[in-house]
This record gives C-alpha cells, sequence and structure tokens, in this order.
C-alpha cells in the first residue's frame, strides 16, 4: 500500500481564511481537508462574500495537488427536520455551503440531518424530506455531493441507527427518483457516533456487513476517525483523541487500514488539534505496520484514562 496516497487529515480551522487552512494542512499531511466554511455557531452567509484571492488560491491548490480531497462540514445549528416554514436559514445555511464548494471546488458538503424535539418523529422525517427538496431542486446540477452523518443517538437525534438512515434514503428516492438520489448522496460514518449508538468497532466485520446490508458500502464516502470519551451506547457525544478512550485503539486501527484499502478519506475530528502531527504519523505506522499489534494494544493501556469521563473512570479494571 501506498501510504502517500492515503487521504489523511483533520478538521482544520479557517481562521484568517479559508486559504490558510490550505497551509496548515500542507504543514503536516496533504492528501485531506475538511473545513467549516463559517462560523459553526451563529448564522451568517459566506458564498457572495468570497474574494477573488480566496477563489484563486483554492484553485491553485487543487491543481498543484489533484489527489487532494476538499469536503465542507456544514454549521452545527442546522436542524432539517424542523418545519419547514422554520427552516429557511437552515436550509439556505446548506445551499450556501454548496455554493461556497462549487467555488472552491470542494468535492462535497457534510451534513449533520436533524432532531425531532418539537415533533414527533415521523413529522420531523417528513419535514426533512420536505427541506431536503427544496436544497435538492436547488443543488441538482452541482456536482459537489450531498453527504449525511450517523449521528450520536444523542437526545432526539436522527440518523443514529442504519435501518433508519437506510429507510430515510429510500423515502428520498420514493420522491425524487433513484438516479438523483443515488447520484448527489453519500453517507460519512463516523466512529464515535457510531460506538455511542452501540455499534461496537471491536466487531469491525459484522458493523461492515451491517452497513453493507442498509447503506450498501459502495455509499460510503469517508470516515471521521475519532475515539470516545464515554463507553458504549452511552449516547454522549464526547469525542477523544485518538488511542486516549474507550473505543479499543486495535479496533481503530481495523476502521483504518478498511478506509486506506478502499479508497476512502479519513478526516480526525479529536479535540486536540496539537497532537494531530503525532496522530497522522501514528495512522501512517499503523498502515505500514510499523506500530503491529502489541504495540497498539501498549499504547492504548498507558494512554487509556488520559480522556475518559470522570463518572467512567472507574471501569478501567474490568477492561484490562
Amino acid at each position: 500500500m501506498d501510504i502517500m496516497n492515503i487521504r489523511i487529515w483533520a478538521h482544520t480551522s479557517i481562521a484568517w481564511g479559508i486559504s490558510k487552512s490550505f497551509q496548515r494542512s500542507f504543514d503536516i499531511w496533504w492528501n485531506a481537508l475538511q473545513i467549516f466554511a463559517k462560523s459553526p455557531r451563529w448564522w451568517f452567509f459566506q458564498s457572495d462574500k468570497l474574494s477573488v484571492d480566496e477563489i484563486k488560491n483554492s484553485i491553485e491548490w487543487w491543481t498543484k495537488y489533484s489527489q487532494v480531497w476538499w469536503i465542507i462540514h456544514s454549521v452545527y445549528l442546522i436542524n432539517l427536520a424542523k418545519d419547514p416554514k422554520n427552516s429557511e436559514k437552515d436550509i439556505q445555511s446548506v445551499i450556501d455551503d454548496f455554493e461556497i464548494a462549487e467555488k472552491l471546488w470542494f468535492a462535497a458538503v457534510n451534513v449533520h440531518l436533524g432532531k425531532y424535539w418539537e415533533y414527533t418523529k415521523q413529522q420531523a422525517i417528513e419535514n426533512m424530506v420536505n427541506n431536503l427538496w427544496v436544497i435538492l431542486e436547488k443543488i441538482k446540477d452541482s456536482n459537489v455531493l450531498f453527504v449525511f452523518e450517523n449521528t450520536a443517538w444523542q437526545g432526539s437525534e436522527i440518523g443514529w441507527n442504519l435501518e433508519e438512515l437506510w429507510n430515510f434514503y429510500n423515502q428520498l428516492k420514493e420522491k425524487f427518483g433513484k438516479e438523483l438520489i443515488e447520484s448527489k448522496i453519500k453517507f460519512c460514518f463516523d466512529t464515535a457516533h457510531a460506538w455511542w449508538a452501540w455499534y461496537d468497532l471491536n466487531k469491525w466485520d459484522e458493523v461492515l456487513k451491517l452497513y453493507d446490508k442498509y447503506i450498501w458500502l459502495d455509499n460510503l464516502y469517508c470516515f471521521h476517525l475519532n475515539d470516545s470519551k464515554a463507553m458504549l451506547g452511552s449516547k454522549l457525544d464526547r469525542h477523544a483523541n485518538l488511542g486516549k478512550g474507550f473505543i479499543w485503539l486495535p479496533a481503530l486501527s481495523k476502521v483504518i487500514k478498511w478506509a486506506a484499502e478502499n479508497d476512502k478519506p479519513i478526516v480526525l475530528e479529536t479535540p486536540d488539534d496539537k497532537i494531530w502531527p503525532q496522530e497522522i504519523q501514528m495512522i501512517k505506522w499503523i498502515l505500514d505496520w510499523t506500530f503491529n499489534e502489541n504495540m497498539i494494544n501498549d499504547f492504548h493501556k498507558e494512554n487509556f484514562k488520559t480522556e475518559v469521563l470522570k463518572k467512567f473512570e472507574n471501569v478501567e479494571e474490568w477492561l484490562f
């Protein structure tokens, strides 16, 4: 395996401009890039504010490094499960991300679907279908892919369950047509979200079989690679750096190897950006077998409790 062509990176800040994120990425490992195109925690529309230089620099980076893969992560405020009468900002924010992606030659936009706390789940799903109709009508001629991410089963989040995602995907095909949906929509697999939703990544082969049954592996587009500060099935959205949480590092190594072998980009969303270079180096060691199974086990045991939530600290005895 040529690890130089493996697409790995971390979610990168756009402080001081989007073009700066390319340089930050290049300084460590230049094969992939994920960004928020605007602040993730307040409503702001950016596509018509991109400078000529931002667009020019983005295209130059892409042209120079043609193997690079870029994705935009939509903001956290978005809830596509809201009543269409109240979701104008949510819809416009997603469309805005697509317009930015199109201008800057990004490959895809990653979106969390929604929460149904104001509605029944069925009403929320109907709202999502109707809101996506507006978005898909606007972006159907775009070259940018729409990527749905599995959620953490936290509160009333929709999309934590693979069967639920599959049912929703089929509803979209029935409403909008199989050809449009299969060509436009793909899926991101977040390891920590899956863990909190009771998908045990130590049984990676079984998880893959389930994924292929419901979503189809051909539709699995990329990975968010995260460890967890909380236990399996906890429904708590708390990321940890690799090998420092509850997802056994040998399990994550299986995910890493499968993603690399099947040309699926990997994006780190781990909390401590100061150690991203070391994490990416560790991923490379796992892929070229420098980091063998004994070393992986030892690393995990030595670092396990550094990022575990206090309420779970006393479980170490039965884990090791």
